[in-house]
């Protein structure tokens, strides 16, 4: 009774009540006294009281009717969080969209019907009144997502029209060798920059020199050498190289914008705030704003910083100084997620990363 918070009058209604569905039998003997014998086994030969063979004779059925619930709750919960996951990416477009005064959606509309959704999410066990939930968020995500798609094409321009032909599973088995899966895109670097130029600050400025103001996106970024340097960074890569990033995704990101909001969400769970996700966002762009934040996230897992929100401010201010150096974190990523490294770090103490 005391473990169940019962008191002695609820105890005899529920008695009362599986009496009368036929879940338990009594079998009283005069005076109300409950009693029982039991062999030197311990095993009960005689018995007065209440026998529970009705509910032994349905165990089958209990327990399926547990089965049942067990995998509702499981659904249930895995809707909640996809709930949560869909309404931060939408926040997270709607406040882009707000700030970059987009056309083609009302921003505030959304995100009010959002935060509406998500409240008659919380604290509901069963999936049903759950998925139309997430259906509607979906579906203003896919419209947030059209509005941001024709109002920056540049930043999807290698995203699949149906959603799934340029998508590939992250095989997180197979050690991805960086040279291999940079050799591509650096070749056509070397190319674009000519020889013995390959990824030099100096070509890579005047090449952003000539876009228009803001760059193609339309994010204003602050003058000065490119963060990257023309290290030639891909998804995969980055992902390969945060392995946090892996774990709220199956699949590889198709474009850079999808890159960095995966790597916002796992920022928001560290603690990063919005503002200074959105201020990387709107200064770095797209691409190296994931990178940015992908080493964050690397960093505090290692545990390497305590704040990870100040540190991505320090990140930001270095860049404006025209001192970050994302070409070196992202060599010193690489060397840590060899074999090598990693069998080395097992024997000593881990080293510190360089930003």
């Amino acid at each position: 009774m005391r473990d169940l918070g019962l008191g002695l009058r609820s105890v005899q209604v529920h008695i009362a009540l599986a009496l009368e569905a036929g879940l338990i039998v009594s079998h009283e003997q005069g005076g109300g006294q409950h009693w029982g014998f039991r062999d030197a086994e311990g095993r009960i030969t005689k018995a007065s009281g209440f026998s529970l063979a009705p509910l032994a004779e349905r165990l089958p059925q209990w327990e399926r009717m547990l089965n049942v619930q067990r995998q509702e709750a499981a659904e249930a919960a895995r809707l909640r969080r996809e709930c949560g996951f869909l309404r931060r990416q939408l926040l997270e477009m709607t406040a882009v969209g707000a700030a970059q005064a987009v056309a083609g959606a009302a921003w505030e509309e959304l995100e009010e019907e959002a935060e509406a959704l998500i409240a008659q999410v919380q604290g509901v066990d069963d999936p049903r009144p759950l998925a139309p939930l997430a259906g509607r968020l979906r579906l203003l995500l896919d419209q947030a997502t059209q509005a941001l798609r024709q109002a920056f094409p540049a930043d999807y321009e290698d995203d699949s029209p149906y959603g799934a032909a340029a998508l590939h599973p992250i095989t997180t088995t197979n050690q991805i060798s960086i040279a291999k899966a940079i050799a591509t895109k650096a070749h056509g670097h070397a190319q674009e920059v000519g020889a013995g130029e390959t990824g030099a600050p100096r070509r890579l400025v005047e090449v952003r020199a000539d876009k228009p103001a803001g760059g193609e996106s339309g994010f204003s970024r602050a003058p000065g050498v490119p963060a990257l340097r023309g290290f030639p960074v891909t998804p995969e890569v980055l992902l390969h190289l945060v392995p946090v990033l892996r774990q709220g995704s199956r699949r590889v990101p198709t474009s850079w914008r999808d890159t960095w909001a995966l790597a916002s969400d796992a920022g928001a769970e560290i603690g990063i705030s919005q503002h200074a996700r959105l201020h990387a966002l709107n200064l770095l762009g797209p691409q190296d704003a994931a990178v940015a934040l992908g080493t964050v996230l690397a960093k505090h897992e290692a545990g390497l910083i305590r704040n990870p929100g100040g540190y991505l401010r320090r990140m930001l201010e270095r860049y404006q100084e025209g001192d970050l150096h994302l070409d070196r974190t992202l060599h010193g990523l690489a060397d840590a997620a060899s074999p090598a490294t990693r069998l080395a770090a097992s024997k000593r103490a881990p080293s510190v990363m360089r930003a």
